[in-house]
């Protein structure tokens, strides 16, 4: 009896001594994988989360699918048959024995073989199978229903050999639930009908061909555009799993009127202005030109979409707001606040006096040409005074007006125009014999000019140049 005592003391010992050894053993493996614990293939024991996670990752971007196709070799990563691994519900998967005292204890009397998560695009998987069919012997050919000329006609599809799709599907699956080992097969070719027949093919053409025939016109207030059978064909979309029955695509309809939007939309065309060394602005060298931006094109859309597929007609205007135009802006050249116009440096721009009847041509703030004497408008028709911009230039052009008293002038191949605000130009006068004068006698408002001087006017400036006109 008593030996029998001490024989239950001392197991109890050694059985107190073991658990509390096994707890200590299991409290080194906290945010650990527990030992014997394989994931994907791999062993993970001892490893944290984060260490799971990014091995699983880095074995799911090397795994390929090694396939043979009729003697074809064709290697494929597993991410472009359409199969995603979850690397972090994976690794969490491996981590839960390890998330308590207690299960990290029960965890190390046995062994654990974790799969790796993943998900499949059935779409992506369906595409790559098909990418596989296509280099069988003979592939099979579906019926295509296509856009010929003005109307919707088909071309015939053909029984044919396709891989064998649960051999694949089964094979994808264990490459991507265990991510090492032989992922490698030669695929069994097997014969397949078109999933949709040649009838189907037609009568689907039939009814795309009753679609096409739309009455749908959108504006701008100034032109119109109509949609034609052409258009209307680029909205119709066919269902592979429906017999290719015709819908029309709401996609590809407001992607038509968006694109007819956007044909007329203007853009804004930013301007320039010339500031001081504290930024503050001096002048706008070039006005900014506001553009139109169209406000209404999703509800346009949805009134193209719902009239077509009631077989409705349609008619509709954009409306449009206004967009402002940005603006560069650049310092002015030293010295440049002393001139009629605060130029930045090596800026072309024509400095008219309409006192002196002079005009002199800047880069910045030196002269490169002038003063050059010239012969503004006469009292009654006098030149513009202001900041304008040459806009149109010709070599010459026949110049046509009203004199004072009402009656017609027609000046034949006036040389050298450069047109700076409306109606009013830098051009040659080589009628005039004289230049540097104002007063009765002088131009319609045009600064009349020696040839040579407006030819080199004419080369010099660019358009947009700045022109200053004062007295």
């Amino acid at each position: 009896m008593r030996a029998f005592k001490i024989f239950s003391i001392t197991l109890a010992v050694v059985l107190v001594a073991a658990v509390a050894g096994l707890f200590g053993f299991a409290q080194m493996y906290g945010g650990k994988a527990l030992p014997r614990t394989d994931v994907a293939g791999e062993n993970m024991s001892g490893k944290t989360l984060a260490e799971i996670e990014q091995e699983v990752s880095s074995l799911a971007s090397a795994r390929t699918l090694d396939l043979s196709i009729a003697g074809k070799q064709v290697s494929v990563p597993l991410s472009e048959a359409g199969i995603s691994v979850d690397a972090t519900a994976t690794a969490q998967e491996a981590l839960a024995p390890s998330s308590t005292i207690w299960s990290r204890a029960l965890g190390l009397l046995s062994s654990r073989e974790i799969p790796a998560k993943f998900t499949v695009d059935e779409a992506a998987f369906a595409s790559f199978v098909e990418s596989l069919n296509a280099q069988t012997p003979s592939p099979t050919k579906e019926p295509q229903v296509i856009w010929a000329e003005d109307a919707f006609t088909t071309e015939e599809g053909a029984t044919g050999t396709a891989v064998d799709v649960d051999q694949l599907t089964a094979l994808a699956e264990e490459a991507a639930k265990s991510l090492t080992g032989d992922a490698s097969a030669e695929l069994t070719i097997v014969d397949r009908e078109p999933a949709v027949s040649n009838d189907q093919a037609l009568a689907a053409a039939g009814a795309a061909n009753a679609l096409v025939d739309v009455t749908i016109e959108v504006g701008d207030g100034i032109e119109s555009y109509t949609a034609g059978r052409e258009d209307a064909a680029k909205w119709i979309q066919f269902d592979a799993q429906n017999a290719l029955a015709p819908t029309y695509n709401d996609a590809a309809i407001k992607a038509w009127v968006e694109s007819i939007a956007e044909q007329t939309n203007e853009a804004p065309v930013p301007g320039i202005q010339n500031v001081d060394a504290s930024g503050n602005v001096l002048i706008n060298a070039r006005e900014g030109k506001h553009g139109w931006k169209a406000n209404n094109v999703d509800a346009i859309a949805t009134g193209v979409i719902e009239a077509v597929k009631a077989g409705a007609e349609y008619s509709e205007t954009f409306d449009y707001d206004k967009v402002e135009p940005g603006y560069e802006q650049r310092e002015i050249a030293p010295g440049a606040e002393n001139l009629p116009y605060p130029a930045a440096p090596g800026e072309k721009w024509i400095d008219i006096n309409l006192t002196t009847a002079q005009m002199t041509c800047y880069e910045g703030t030196e002269i490169v040409r002038g003063p050059i004497p010239v012969v503004p408008g006469k009292p009654t028709t006098p030149t513009v005074d202001g900041h304008f911009n040459v806009y149109l230039q010709y070599e010459s052009q026949t110049m046509r007006g009203l004199n004072d008293d009402g009656s017609r002038y027609v000046e034949p191949d006036v040389p050298w125009v450069s047109y700076f605000f409306e109606s009013y130009s830098i051009h040659a006068a080589p009628w005039q014999r004289t230049f540097g004068w104002t007063g009765p006698g002088g131009s319609h408002g045009c600064v009349n000019t020696p040839t040579e001087d407006a030819k080199w006017i004419y080369y010099w400036a660019e358009l947009g140049t700045s022109v200053m006109s004062h007295y």
